[in-house]
Protein backbone atom coordinates (compact mmCIF):
# COMPACT_ATOMS: atom_id res chain seq x y z
CA UNK A 1 0.00 0.00 0.00
CA UNK A 2 2.78 2.38 0.92
CA UNK A 3 4.64 1.44 -2.23
CA UNK A 4 1.56 2.20 -4.34
CA UNK A 5 1.18 5.63 -2.66
CA UNK A 6 4.84 6.43 -3.34
CA UNK A 7 4.43 5.43 -6.97
CA UNK A 8 1.47 7.76 -7.32
CA UNK A 9 3.50 10.66 -5.86
CA UNK A 10 6.35 10.01 -8.25
CA UNK A 11 3.96 9.83 -11.20
CA UNK A 12 2.27 13.08 -10.14
CA UNK A 13 5.62 14.87 -9.77
CA UNK A 14 6.76 13.58 -13.14
CA UNK A 15 3.68 15.23 -14.67
CA UNK A 16 3.70 18.52 -12.69
CA UNK A 17 7.44 19.22 -12.90
CA UNK A 18 7.53 19.57 -16.72
CA UNK A 19 4.39 21.72 -16.58
CA UNK A 20 5.94 24.01 -13.95
CA UNK A 21 9.23 24.22 -15.84
CA UNK A 22 7.44 25.06 -19.08
CA UNK A 23 5.37 27.77 -17.33
CA UNK A 24 8.46 29.31 -15.75
CA UNK A 25 10.26 29.27 -19.08
CA UNK A 26 7.24 30.89 -20.74
CA UNK A 27 7.18 33.68 -18.13
CA UNK A 28 10.92 34.24 -18.57
CA UNK A 29 10.48 34.42 -22.33
CA UNK A 30 7.59 36.87 -21.87
CA UNK A 31 9.74 39.06 -19.62
CA UNK A 32 12.58 38.97 -22.12
CA UNK A 33 10.12 39.88 -24.88
CA UNK A 34 8.93 42.94 -22.93
CA UNK A 35 12.33 44.22 -21.81
CA UNK A 36 14.69 45.82 -24.36
CA UNK A 37 17.49 43.66 -25.66
CA UNK A 38 21.10 44.69 -26.42
CA UNK A 39 21.14 46.60 -29.70
CA UNK A 40 17.54 47.84 -29.41
CA UNK A 41 16.84 51.52 -29.98
CA UNK A 42 14.14 53.79 -28.60
CA UNK A 43 12.68 57.17 -29.46
CA UNK A 44 11.87 59.07 -26.28
CA UNK A 45 9.55 62.05 -25.84
CA UNK A 46 10.22 64.11 -22.71
CA UNK A 47 8.15 66.76 -20.93
CA UNK A 48 9.13 68.53 -17.71
CA UNK A 49 7.09 69.82 -14.82
CA UNK A 50 7.57 73.33 -16.25
CA UNK A 51 5.70 72.45 -19.48
CA UNK A 52 3.67 75.38 -20.86
CA UNK A 53 1.19 74.77 -23.66
CA UNK A 54 1.19 78.40 -24.84
CA UNK A 55 4.92 78.18 -25.68
CA UNK A 56 7.34 75.53 -26.86
CA UNK A 57 8.85 75.18 -23.42
CA UNK A 58 9.74 72.17 -21.30
CA UNK A 59 9.81 69.58 -24.13
CA UNK A 60 12.55 67.41 -25.60
CA UNK A 61 13.31 64.37 -27.70
CA UNK A 62 15.91 61.66 -27.19
CA UNK A 63 17.45 58.64 -28.91
CA UNK A 64 18.38 55.70 -26.69
CA UNK A 65 20.53 52.66 -27.50
CA UNK A 66 20.42 49.59 -25.27
CA UNK A 67 23.94 48.25 -24.66
CA UNK A 68 22.92 45.40 -22.33
CA UNK A 69 20.11 44.48 -19.97
CA UNK A 70 21.56 46.92 -17.41
CA UNK A 71 23.23 49.64 -19.53
CA UNK A 72 22.13 52.14 -22.18
CA UNK A 73 23.21 55.39 -23.84
CA UNK A 74 20.91 58.36 -24.43
CA UNK A 75 21.32 61.49 -26.53
CA UNK A 76 18.79 64.22 -25.66
CA UNK A 77 17.90 67.49 -27.39
CA UNK A 78 15.75 69.98 -25.48
CA UNK A 79 14.31 73.07 -27.15
CA UNK A 80 12.60 76.12 -25.66
CA UNK A 81 10.99 79.02 -27.51
CA UNK A 82 8.59 81.70 -26.30
CA UNK A 83 7.30 85.05 -27.61
CA UNK A 84 5.06 87.41 -25.65
CA UNK A 85 3.78 90.95 -26.12
CA UNK A 86 2.21 93.20 -23.51
CA UNK A 87 0.84 96.76 -23.69
CA UNK A 88 0.34 98.97 -20.64
CA UNK A 89 -1.46 102.29 -20.96
CA UNK A 90 -1.97 103.94 -17.61
CA UNK A 91 -0.46 106.43 -15.17
CA UNK A 92 3.18 105.46 -14.55
CA UNK A 93 4.68 106.95 -11.40
CA UNK A 94 8.24 107.23 -12.65
CA UNK A 95 9.40 110.72 -11.73
CA UNK A 96 6.29 112.87 -11.89
CA UNK A 97 2.81 111.62 -10.84
CA UNK A 98 1.39 113.63 -13.77
CA UNK A 99 3.25 111.49 -16.32
CA UNK A 100 0.96 109.42 -18.51
CA UNK A 101 2.80 106.96 -20.73
CA UNK A 102 2.13 103.93 -22.88
CA UNK A 103 4.54 101.00 -22.53
CA UNK A 104 4.80 98.42 -25.28
CA UNK A 105 6.90 95.36 -24.40
CA UNK A 106 7.89 92.48 -26.69
CA UNK A 107 9.85 89.50 -25.25
CA UNK A 108 11.52 86.65 -27.12
CA UNK A 109 13.26 83.71 -25.44
CA UNK A 110 14.97 80.68 -26.99
CA UNK A 111 17.29 77.94 -25.75
CA UNK A 112 18.87 74.65 -26.82
CA UNK A 113 20.40 71.88 -24.71
CA UNK A 114 22.31 68.75 -25.73
CA UNK A 115 23.05 65.97 -23.23
CA UNK A 116 24.74 62.58 -23.70
CA UNK A 117 24.12 60.24 -20.77
CA UNK A 118 25.30 56.75 -19.84
CA UNK A 119 22.47 55.02 -17.96
CA UNK A 120 22.79 52.11 -15.50
CA UNK A 121 19.65 50.12 -14.61
CA UNK A 122 18.67 48.15 -11.52
CA UNK A 123 15.87 45.62 -11.99
CA UNK A 124 13.35 45.95 -9.13
CA UNK A 125 10.67 43.81 -10.80
CA UNK A 126 10.53 42.06 -14.19
CA UNK A 127 8.97 45.12 -15.87
CA UNK A 128 10.02 47.89 -13.44
CA UNK A 129 13.52 49.34 -13.29
CA UNK A 130 15.25 52.18 -11.48
CA UNK A 131 18.27 53.84 -13.03
CA UNK A 132 20.99 56.44 -12.62
CA UNK A 133 22.94 58.20 -15.32
CA UNK A 134 25.50 60.92 -15.94
CA UNK A 135 27.30 62.59 -18.79
CA UNK A 136 28.24 65.88 -20.47
CA UNK A 137 25.70 68.62 -21.21
CA UNK A 138 25.98 71.81 -23.29
CA UNK A 139 23.36 74.56 -23.53
CA UNK A 140 22.92 77.95 -25.17
CA UNK A 141 20.17 80.54 -24.86
CA UNK A 142 19.15 84.05 -25.86
CA UNK A 143 16.60 86.41 -24.30
CA UNK A 144 15.58 89.70 -25.90
CA UNK A 145 13.19 92.34 -24.57
CA UNK A 146 12.23 95.49 -26.46
CA UNK A 147 10.43 98.14 -24.41
CA UNK A 148 8.93 101.28 -25.99
CA UNK A 149 7.67 104.21 -23.94
CA UNK A 150 5.78 107.12 -25.45
CA UNK A 151 3.46 109.89 -24.32
CA UNK A 152 0.11 109.79 -26.18
CA UNK A 153 -0.33 113.52 -25.56
CA UNK A 154 2.63 114.46 -27.80
CA UNK A 155 2.26 111.68 -30.38
CA UNK A 156 4.89 109.23 -31.56
CA UNK A 157 7.56 111.73 -32.60
CA UNK A 158 10.10 110.82 -29.90
CA UNK A 159 9.39 107.40 -28.37
CA UNK A 160 11.97 106.05 -25.96
CA UNK A 161 13.12 102.51 -26.73
CA UNK A 162 15.12 100.13 -24.58
CA UNK A 163 16.48 96.81 -25.89
CA UNK A 164 17.72 94.27 -23.36
CA UNK A 165 19.63 91.26 -24.70
CA UNK A 166 20.97 88.35 -22.69
CA UNK A 167 23.09 85.57 -24.22
CA UNK A 168 24.30 82.63 -22.17
CA UNK A 169 26.43 79.58 -22.94
CA UNK A 170 27.13 76.83 -20.42
CA UNK A 171 28.53 73.34 -20.12
CA UNK A 172 29.10 70.76 -17.45
CA UNK A 173 28.05 67.42 -16.02
CA UNK A 174 24.43 66.28 -15.84
CA UNK A 175 23.25 63.53 -13.47
CA UNK A 176 19.77 61.97 -13.36
CA UNK A 177 17.92 59.42 -11.22
CA UNK A 178 14.70 57.82 -12.39
CA UNK A 179 12.34 54.88 -12.75
CA UNK A 180 10.93 53.14 -15.83
CA UNK A 181 7.89 50.89 -16.25
CA UNK A 182 7.54 48.72 -19.36
CA UNK A 183 3.85 48.82 -20.24
CA UNK A 184 4.07 46.70 -23.42
CA UNK A 185 6.91 45.02 -25.35
CA UNK A 186 7.51 48.27 -27.25
CA UNK A 187 6.47 51.09 -24.89
CA UNK A 188 7.69 52.29 -21.50
CA UNK A 189 6.84 55.19 -19.19
CA UNK A 190 9.39 56.90 -16.97
CA UNK A 191 10.06 59.76 -14.57
CA UNK A 192 13.38 61.26 -13.52
CA UNK A 193 14.99 64.00 -11.47
CA UNK A 194 18.52 65.35 -11.50
CA UNK A 195 20.93 68.26 -11.38
CA UNK A 196 23.61 69.98 -13.48
CA UNK A 197 27.05 70.99 -12.24
CA UNK A 198 28.60 73.39 -14.70
CA UNK A 199 30.16 76.67 -15.70
CA UNK A 200 28.36 79.43 -17.59
CA UNK A 201 29.20 82.61 -19.49
CA UNK A 202 26.56 85.36 -19.63
CA UNK A 203 26.63 88.59 -21.67
CA UNK A 204 23.97 91.26 -21.10
CA UNK A 205 23.50 94.34 -23.31
CA UNK A 206 21.31 97.34 -22.48
CA UNK A 207 20.71 99.68 -25.42
CA UNK A 208 18.60 102.86 -25.16
CA UNK A 209 17.27 105.02 -27.98
CA UNK A 210 15.49 108.36 -28.23
CA UNK A 211 13.70 108.15 -31.55
CA UNK A 212 16.27 106.64 -33.93
CA UNK A 213 19.30 107.95 -32.07
CA UNK A 214 21.15 105.73 -29.60
CA UNK A 215 22.17 107.51 -26.43
CA UNK A 216 23.18 104.67 -24.07
CA UNK A 217 24.99 101.34 -24.43
CA UNK A 218 25.82 99.27 -21.34
CA UNK A 219 27.29 95.74 -21.37
CA UNK A 220 27.78 93.34 -18.46
CA UNK A 221 29.72 90.06 -18.69
CA UNK A 222 29.62 87.49 -15.91
CA UNK A 223 30.94 83.96 -15.40
CA UNK A 224 29.43 81.43 -13.02
CA UNK A 225 29.98 77.95 -11.61
CA UNK A 226 26.83 76.49 -10.08
CA UNK A 227 24.98 73.34 -9.04
CA UNK A 228 21.42 73.66 -10.36
CA UNK A 229 18.53 71.23 -9.69
CA UNK A 230 16.39 70.13 -12.61
CA UNK A 231 12.58 69.97 -12.72
CA UNK A 232 10.95 66.54 -12.64
CA UNK A 233 10.69 65.16 -16.18
CA UNK A 234 8.35 62.50 -17.58
CA UNK A 235 9.08 60.40 -20.65
CA UNK A 236 7.43 58.04 -23.13
CA UNK A 237 9.77 55.64 -24.94
CA UNK A 238 8.93 53.73 -28.11
CA UNK A 239 11.35 50.88 -28.92
CA UNK A 240 12.21 49.71 -32.42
Amino acid sequence: MVLLHRCRQVALMSVLLPVYTQAADSLAVADRAILPQPGDHALMFVVSRGLRLEAYDGMGIAIRKQLSRSKAERLTLSVEFDRTRSILDEDIWIQDPRDHERIDRFDTSSALEWAFLRLHYLEVAPVFHTYAGWGPVVSAGRDRSEISQKDPDIGNTSPTRRILTKVNVSGGLKAVFGAEWFVTPGISLGAEYGFVLGAGHIREDDLRYLGLEQFSDVRHVTNSFELDPLPVAFGLSVFF
